[in-house]
């Protein structure tokens, strides 16, 4: 060890600019040394390294140069030494003073050859630094001083393999390769000049040049008001593929599924600084940019960002903003732009900016396009906007823009067509509030969209948002004066939005909506919606009805809440069409509620009338009514409801006067009529009731006056439907069957006749049980009751007067006992219908008499009949005349059991009983061919027609079985002859039946077998047909003799 003890005097000196400095003893020395093969080993150093370093210092305080040598060198095992290598004189002693920086003279010169950053990252470790690197360094640095304030330092930095990672480049590791800091710059009288200072590297070089007092410099540092003067360019040139190859997660490449091949980017920037006002101009452009997105190649034409900026009192100021793209690849931005992008100082207004934006929209999107999941978009269309920016760094900050977009075709869904439209035009007013920089408040005080479909505004509102960030409305007014319907429908389809089932046209004209809007709820002051020419119809059908109004007109005010309430509030609210076809007013609140709990509805003071003519051709359009049907009335209904949860209430008087259904197909017509329905009464969804708090009724009446038809339920009583819904009913059906027939006649079976006028009562009660059909009453109780008439008249048989009297319990309908008038003889009803069936069925356990001395007619033994062989192919007009039957009926049931459907009565359905007929007479063909063959008996002939007369039926059992009429031996009893049947006939008129006659001069019995249908049976003798008994009857009787023959004699 070793030291030198210096003694220093008292005396001050004044320095260079006048600050005291301690003067320093007449000293002059030299320190030399020299330390070898030191090695060491520390915590932040854990591998050993061995150092060797030598040096020489020589000094004198008279003002002499400070002369410095001093070489160090380590050693890292087989890598190359560090070496560091420090060389030359400064003049830094004044006369026994310390000289100010800016005077010291002399030079220096400092070389490094391979330090190893690597050493470096213990050091950052234990600082925290987010950062690890690695490279060789290697230096070459000059300092020349020739004179006071006055100097360079030039040289160059090389790192080698450079690399380093970190948090801050989200965890990318870089490997630069070879990265050179040139260094050359000079001072000159406290003035710095910068001839080259850069980094560069193959991925990125950034150089900065230019001249600046070192005053300003400080001034800039510390943002002070007041610089001086500074001359600084700045050129950046980067090779994105470089720079994505070791920054894919810094630049979000990689979370892009992005890769770039190709491109480049060059920044140009300058600043020119004076005392009270600085300029910054820079220009950005990028070039030849190729790459993959998503596994898709793209290309971006050239780009070129234009920027200045000014500086006054402090702030800057951005005074233009450009930004170019060319319309080709190879193409110049400024000459050809497809993109332009300026923003500049409105020097009218402080603060303020205008901005100017232009596309061709075409080539923009091709060039977008490129980098979206979506493809074959293909906008086109000049699209240019205006906007001036007005206090921008104020709390005030307003906007006024205009946009617009000529001969647009816009594709706003991939795949779909193009939204068309020459001219688009958008103008906005908008000023904000602000604090902290947010905005709190905005008024746009105007706003207006024209397009080919649509002219809206000038519309105004309000907008708030509060401290939790909810952003409310609490004004809009929004005037509509067109909105073309038919036009959305092209922007429907552009859209891939489902359309719906129907086509909708027309034009909204002169609407308007005023209100306010909240994050849970919208308040309408008034809404005035106007609807012109309205058209509407269904898609499927394009040559089908179209349902056309001139005019329709909504007038409401109310609310509508958005929340877990949802709620709609309109007071009043009119509805009115040009044609008179609707016209809808409340007189007090409509109000909607769906709330966990449940709906809640009001509807009080409801009046709507309707034109049912006006109204048919919009139910044929939703298929509620045939296209060709017309329909007349006019309906009125006044409702007042109310309901909460499961529980309602309603009070509703209907009416429909004249109404009329037209069927133009149909040979009978709906007769006109009035219809007046009265509700009053309170429900529950939850156990399917109503109840009527007052009588209750439907009623139909000619509107010429007389009786029509009604039914009232009387008040008290408890209506039901659905399973659960308990029955507690009275009332009566008051009905005019001939009226009855009148209005029903489209549905009821030809040659029906009705007449009477009857008051049938009426007491339900009991549950609704589950099931469908007839089944759904099988818990119900019905008291006595009954169905009285004058007259019914169908298919041969003439009933009336008479009533049919029912009751019901238990799922089963009783049958009481009665005796109808029928064809001059009597029905007598009886039995019952069982309902806890799977299939409803018609049951008889004890013998009835059902029919007795009924006239038969050719109708009825046409018809339920059939099973007879009194009419079998009488389907075809016989010759001399109309074909008749006559006599007269009896037959009785033992029992039955008959499904009340019809698959059922043929699979399952039985009957057992007995039939016979007397003074039967018939033209039914079969016996004129039996008379054929032996005609000098019991027939009369009318030329070559042969008639049944005065015959009769003896007592026959007849059973139904598998859809079939079972019976033997039925024997038609003729003056000197008998005919025997047996076989059977199915319910689908289908027969086998085996024929045996007798008497009349046949020496022994005629075998026949009839086969066939009832309308065109078949007639067989031992097998050989002998005719179509239907289609001939005149060959047939001349030819059936000679057939026969050689038989009988």
């Amino acid at each position: 060890s070793w030291g030198l003890d210096l003694t220093l005097g008292s005396k001050v000196v004044e320095g260079a600019r006048g600050a005291a400095v301690p003067a320093l003893p007449p000293v002059a020395g030299r320190v030399m040394f020299a330390v070898s093969n030191v090695s060491w080993k520390s915590p932040l150093y854990p591998h050993a390294r061995t150092a060797n370093a030598d040096g020489q210092i020589t000094f004198n305080t008279r003002g002499r140069p400070v002369h410095t040598v001093l070489h160090i060198s380590v050693l890292h095992g087989t890598q190359a030494p560090s070496v560091v290598s420090l060389n030359g004189a400064l003049r830094v002693f004044g006369p026994q003073t310390v000289l100010p920086l800016t005077a010291i003279t002399g030079s220096m010169d400092l070389k490094i050859r391979a330090f190893y950053l690597d050493y470096l990252n213990p050091i950052l470790n234990r600082f925290h630094a987010p950062l690890q690197t690695h490279g060789v360094l290697s230096a070459n640095l000059q300092l020349a001083a020739p004179a006071a304030g006055n100097g360079t330092l030039t040289g160059q930095l090389a790192i080698a393999d450079c690399g380093f990672q970190g948090s801050f480049i989200k965890q990318d590791n870089p490997d630069l390769g070879l990265v050179r800091i040139p260094v050359n710059v000079a001072w000159q009288q406290r003035n710095i000049l910068v001839h080259e200072l850069g980094v560069l590297c193959q991925a990125v070089s950034v150089k900065l040049r230019g001249r600046a007092s070192l005053n300003t410099l400080r001034a800039i540092a510390a943002n002070k008001p007041l610089w001086g003067n500074a001359h600084l360019a700045a050129n950046v040139q980067a090779d994105m593929h470089l720079l994505g190859a070791d920054f894919p997660n810094t630049l979000h490449l990689r979370q892009q599924h992005a890769k770039i091949d190709h491109g480049m980017v060059q920044v140009t920037a300058q600043l020119h600084a004076q005392a009270k006002s600085a300029a910054a101009v820079a220009s950005i452009s990028i070039t030849n940019v190729k790459g993959q997105l998503n596994g898709r190649s793209f290309s971006t034409n050239p780009v070129l960002i234009g920027l200045n900026a000014q500086r006054l009192n402090s702030q800057w100021h951005l005074t233009l903003a450009r930004i170019q793209q060319a319309a080709t690849a190879t193409g110049s931005p400024a000459t050809a732009p497809l993109l332009t992008v300026q923003v500049k100082a409105d020097p009218a207004v402080a603060a303020a900016y205008r901005l100017a934006m232009s596309a061709d929209l075409q080539p923009l999107t091709n060039e977008l396009s490129q980098f979206s999941s979506a493809q074959n978009y293909a906008d086109s269309g000049q699209w240019t906007l205006a906007a001036q920016v007005a206090g921008v760094g104020t709390p005030g900050l307003s906007c006024r823009m205009k946009t617009e977009i000529k001969n647009a075709s816009l594709v706003l869904m991939p795949g779909k067509p193009a939204y068309t439209d020459p001219d688009i035009r958008m103008a906005t007013n908008v000023s904000a509030s602000l604090t902290n920089g947010a905005w709190q408040t905005l008024h746009c005080t105007l706003f207006e969209l024209h397009t080919q479909f649509a002219d809206i505004g000038p519309a105004t509102a309000e907008i708030r948002k509060d401290a939790a960030g909810a952003i409310s409305i609490p004004s809009f007014d929004l005037p509509i004066q067109r909105l073309s319907l038919t036009k959305i429908e092209s922007i429907i389809k552009t859209l891939a939005i489902n359309a719906g089932p129907y086509r909708v046209d027309g034009t909204v004209v002169n609407s308007s909506v005023i209100g306010s809007l909240t994050t849970a709820q919208v308040n309408l002051s008034a809404l005035h919606l106007v609807l012109r020419n309205l058209a509407l119809a269904a898609r499927q059908k394009p040559n089908g009805t179209i349902f056309k109004e001139a005019g329709l007109t909504l007038d409401t005010a109310g609310s509508m809440s958005l929340g877990v309430h949802q709620s709609v509030d309109l007071n009043p609210v009119k509805i009115a069409t040009a044609d008179n076809l609707i016209t809808l007013q409340s007189s007090k609140s409509l109000r909607f509620i769906k709330a966990p709990a449940g709906l809640e509805f009001s509807c009080e003071g409801l009046t709507t009338k309707v034109n049912l003519h006006l109204l048919a051709p919009l139910l044929a359009v939703l298929n509620t009514l045939p296209p060709a049907d017309q329909l007349n009335g006019l309906a009125t209904l006044i409702i007042q409801a109310s309901g909460k949860g499961q529980a309602f209430a309603v009070n509703t008087h209907a009416t429909i006067a004249n109404y009329q259904l037209i069927a133009p197909g149909s040979k009978v017509q709906l007769a006109p009529t009035n219809i007046s329905l009265d509700v009053v009464g309170q429900g529950n969804l939850q156990t399917h009731t109503f109840a009527c708090l007052s009588n209750c009724g439907l009623s139909e009446q000619p509107p010429s006056g007389g009786a029509g038809n009604s039914v009232v339920i009387n008040k008290g009583s408890t209506l039901a439907w659905g399973l659960g819904g308990n029955e507690s009913v009275t009332g009566s059906v008051h009905y005019d069957l001939q009226r009855l027939q009148t209005l029903l006649s489209p549905w009821l079976p030809a040659g029906l006749v009705m007449q009477g006028q009857e008051v049938m009562p009426l007491a339900i009660s009991g549950p609704w049980a589950g099931g469908t059909g007839l089944r759904q009453f099988r818990e119900l109780t019905v008291g006595t009751t009954a169905f009285a008439f004058q007259r019914i008249s169908i298919d041969g048989i003439n009933l009336g007067p008479g009533q049919i009297a029912v009751k019901a319990g238990q799922g089963v309908i009783h049958l009481i006992p009665s005796s109808i008038p029928a064809n001059h003889g009597t029905i007598n009803l009886a039995g019952m219908i069982d309902l806890n069936r799977k299939t409803p069925a018609y049951v008889l356990n004890q013998p009835l008499h059902l029919v007795d001395n009924m006239e038969l007619n050719t109708a009825l033994g046409s018809s339920v009949l059939k099973f007879l062989p009194i009419s079998w192919g009488m389907s075809f007009k016989p010759v001399g005349g109309v074909a008749k039957i006559s006599g007269l009926l009896n037959l009785s049931l033992n029992n039955a059991d008959v499904p009340l459907s019809s698959a059922q009565l043929k699979a399952v359905g039985t009957l057992a009983g007995t039939v016979s007929a007397t003074h039967v007479t018939s033209d039914s063909p079969l016996y004129s061919l039996i008379a054929g063959l032996n005609p000098q008996h019991f027939l009369q002939f009318s030329g070559n027609q042969a008639r049944l007369s005065d015959s009769g039926i003896r007592p026959t059992n007849f059973h139904l079985q598998g859809g079939k009429v079972y019976y033997q031996h039925m024997k038609v009893v003729l003056a000197s002859m008998g005919v025997d049947f047996s076989g059977w006939v199915a319910l689908n008129n289908t027969l086998d039946v085996d024929v045996s006659a007798t008497g009349g001069g046949l020496a022994v019995p005629l075998p026949l077998k009839i086969t066939g249908t009832t309308a065109h049976p078949h007639l067989k003798l031992t097998g050989k047909p002998l005719k179509n008994i239907g289609k001939d009857i005149g060959n047939t009787l001349k030819n059936a003799g000679g057939l026969l023959k050689g038989f009988f004699h």
